[in-house]
């Protein structure tokens, strides 16, 4: 079994990551994505928008969740990190703190690092990994939230991309 080890990626993600979005005219561009569920969601196209109330962690979770884990210098993984809301937010608010994302589903990581490029967090990192593949060792806390959800609720999937079990959650 391959074991991925994390490290600090390059800050700009490969341009065919990108997809156009227009730039807000704000003085401070994250301070109003990071007010709200709804102006953080604009950054996803509508079809994940939806999906957040279940699947994506709400930003004063996020935040409160962050100033529990956070210390200058830190590594916290976020376990199923999805489109990488948690981490976004969480590095936003705590920027001497480094918060790293795995994620299992490559369109997702790549939804993730879009976001990350949009709002220049340079302590922000993602990885498309699955969690048996991660060095749990290299990390100082760790995060999850509605990670394995799906899979005793198939409803709600996120999508088809990956076998879903109960015996999984």
């Amino acid at each position: 079994m391959n074991t991925y080890h994390f490290q600090h990626f390059s800050p700009d993600p490969d341009d065919s990551l990108a997809r156009p979005t227009e730039q807000l005219k704000k003085d401070n561009i994250n301070a109003s994505l990071f007010r709200n569920d709804e102006e953080f969601d604009w950054l996803y196209p509508e079809h994940f928008q939806l999906m957040s109330v279940k699947q994506w962690t709400p930003l004063p979770v996020a935040r409160k969740a962050a100033k529990f884990l956070a210390r200058p210098g830190a590594k916290i993984l976020d376990i199923g990190s999805g489109i990488g809301k948690f981490c976004l937010a969480a590095g936003y608010h705590f920027p001497e703190t480094f918060f790293y994302g795995v994620e299992q589903r490559h369109e997702l990581i790549c939804l993730a690092e879009e976001a990350k490029r949009y709002t220049r967090l340079s302590n922000v990192n993602f990885v498309y990994a699955n969690i048996t593949q991660v060095n749990f060792k290299e990390f100082d806390h760790f995060y999850f939230y509605n990670s394995f959800y799906e899979n005793i609720d198939p409803v709600n999937q996120i999508d088809d991309t990956i076998e879903l079990s109960a015996s999984l959650y």
